[in-house]
């Protein structure tokens, strides 16, 4: 069984090697030409970067050429730790298509096209550090989102880094994911090291693969790591050193960040009278029915943050209706919100969500067949992810978002949406009356406190026979049943109601709207058995640096990663479990959501007393 793990360990490092190999090959590389600089873009340098003018020159029409907003440069004789980090992090095949993925970077050179610099503040020549070029990177990112990539200079040398780690240099490549991927690479590292106490072949079989990654990616290749040899020869020790000390680094980091530190006190301020007053009065009655048949479905804590405090999902007898009771004050609102989508959580929520243009791309092509929208508004719509897709499917249509976090605004700056209006929808509809053909709801609805309202609302701001849409949880998906409290659609306490789809059906009538189309396999997403393994390990193993929690020792660490280390067969297995389930999803119609497509009708119901 041993001899296997490791097999398998030397069998995935080879293939993540050839990977980086086949994306190396993949990559532009820039051509000397005899013109003058493009005068239409400008240049953002790293510390320690020089860069001549022919250099310039070459990548600037490069990126003409390719219509490039943004070209980053990769020096030919770039580290070649740091040339597996960008690799690991650049998909040349998709980085151009995926319109919402995160910058990559070599940190050293970026070419900036005139009307990005404009849009974005950026103009003329910089040179930053380190850590502002890469945040500089990812931010311009945003600007271009599909016309963005990277490219291989052989007149850039990489400086040889002065006062700069390469653990620093590692994490600024991995950005948001650095403590994750250290955390992967010392634990890989680490079993092969025991490895080689009980099964030795196969184990130094897993120990050579890791030493001969970096031949394997950049032999033959364009690029000519300046290390190849030393980094080769020395692999492992230089991934174990890097790797912890990337990692206390990382922690050290969001712990002692300025807003990091405001927020602890602020937190213990707010705590001091425990949670009590974060709950309205618990509700006798269905909200939907008015029954008072009802009982707890659900008792849990906060699994994702982990912040304090217990919550209860109670479901009607008589209609089947599952909702938060007591359900969250209006204090309880901003306290389990703040830190959530924004704030201190918006790096690891920007990289959730903003990974994988696929499951939005599938959202527009489903929804295209019943709408050609002129005028969209995407209600809840965060940092303006599916708009940002939506648009390459309707370039000519006009993409506005509403939210209530900070993100919205952050979204029309950088143009994923034409505007973004912040704040609650019932709030706004009024002023936006009669302006939209299409309204979406994107797991929107089982957020808010009275979902008639919103409802009505999307009523008011529709144009008659203008098209809903609605996704929200699934709560007649049996998984859930098996995985209890760390079903994923729980999520507690931002999930206040769970409609099935009759209920559902029930609510768009009484709100005006004429339900045309129910989707529920094409609105699956297949992770609910990971991160019900994942919501277990963290259990056992909260993150400490969130500033509600206590503060711990460093053996604490050592007990988190020890635990996930030794948990890591769960996650697999829960991958490989929603893998496995997925095509039996699909083909009998059970989803984990669904998405209603439902017709503006011309008279708005009265509410119901």
């Amino acid at each position: 069984m041993l001899d296997l793990l490791y097999g398998i360990i030397a069998a995935a490092l080879v293939v993540t090697a050839l990977l980086c190999r086949r994306r190396i090959s993949s990559c532009m590389v820039i051509h000397h030409v005899k013109q003058s600089a493009a005068p239409e873009y400008h240049v953002l340098l790293a510390e320690g970067a020089a860069v001549d003018e022919s250099a310039i020159r070459d990548a600037s029409h490069c990126a003409r050429a390719y219509d490039l907003d943004l070209l980053d440069l990769i020096p030919y004789d770039l580290p070649a730790e740091e040339l597996l980090a960008v690799m690991q992090m650049y998909n040349p095949a998709r980085y151009r298509k995926n319109r919402i993925a995160a910058a990559v970077s070599a940190g050293h050179t970026l070419i900036v096209a005139d009307h990005i610099g404009a849009r974005s503040g950026f103009q003329g020549h910089q040179q930053v550090s380190a850590s502002a070029f890469f945040a500089q990177a990812r931010r311009l990112k945003k600007f271009a989102p599909c016309r963005a990539d990277l490219a291989i200079s052989d007149q850039i040398i990489s400086p040889v880094p002065a006062g700069l780690r390469l653990q620093e240099r590692l994490g600024f490549i991995y950005g948001n994911i650095s403590a994750v991927l250290f955390s992967l690479q010392l634990a890989v590292t680490v079993l092969i090291f025991i490895g080689l106490m009980v099964a030795p072949f196969t184990a130094l079989g897993a120990l050579i693969a890791l030493h001969a990654q970096p031949v394997i990616a950049a032999l033959g290749t364009p690029l000519k790591p300046r290390d190849l040899v030393s980094a080769t020869l020395l692999r492992s020790v230089i991934i174990l050193s890097a790797s912890f000390s990337g990692i206390i680094a990382a922690l050290k980091r969001r712990a002692s960040a300025p807003a990091a530190v405001e927020a602890r006190a602020e937190y213990a301020t707010v705590l001091t009278e425990g949670t009590g007053l974060f709950f309205a009065p618990r509700s006798p009655c269905c909200p939907l029915c008015g029954e008072n048949e009802l009982h707890v479905l659900i008792s849990t804590h906060e699994l994702v943050m982990h912040k304090p405090g217990s919550f209860s999902l109670e479901q009607c007898s008589a209609c089947g209706y599952i909702f938060q009771n007591p359900r969250l004050s209006a204090d309880g609102l901003a306290f389990y919100y703040r830190d959530m989508y924004d704030g201190l959580n918006a790096p690891l929520i920007e990289l959730i969500l903003g990974s994988n243009d696929a499951v939005y791309r599938k959202r527009a092509r489903l929804f295209s067949k019943y709408c050609t929208p002129g005028r969209w508004l995407d209600v809840g719509g965060g940092n303006g992810y599916f708009c940002c897709v939506a648009r390459g499917l309707w370039p000519g249509a006009i993409f506005d978002g509403l939210d209530l976090s900070q993100g919205i605004k952050e979204a029309e700056e950088s143009g994923w949406v034409d505007h973004g209006y912040r704040g609650q929808f019932p709030d706004n509809a009024r002023a936006l009356a009669g302006d939209y053909d299409v309204i979406s709801m994107i797991q929107y609805l089982e957020h808010t406190i009275a979902p008639e309202k919103e409802l009505r609302a999307a009523h008011t701001a529709l144009t008659d026979g203008g098209t809903l849409i609605v996704e929200v949880p699934n709560p007649d998906f049996w998984p859930r049943h098996l995985l209890g409290r760390y079903w994923f659609q729980w999520l507690q306490p931002q999930h206040l109601h769970f409609f099935s789809i009759p209920n559902m059906e029930k609510l768009l009538r009484r709100c005006g709207f004429e339900p045309l189309a129910w989707h529920a396999r094409e609105s699956h997403v297949p992770i609910d058995f990971l991160t019900a393994a994942l919501f277990i390990l963290r259990a056992w193993a909260p993150p400490a640096h969130y500033p509600w929690r206590p503060k711990q020792s460093w053996l604490y660490g050592v007990w988190r990663f020890t635990l996930f280390t030794l948990g890591s067969p769960l996650v697999i297995a829960g991958f490989l479990t929603d893998m496995l389930l997925l095509p039996w999803a699909q083909l009998l119609g059970m989803s984990n959501n669904y998405a209603v497509i439902a017709r503006r009708a011309a008279v708005l119901p009265e509410p119901r007393e």
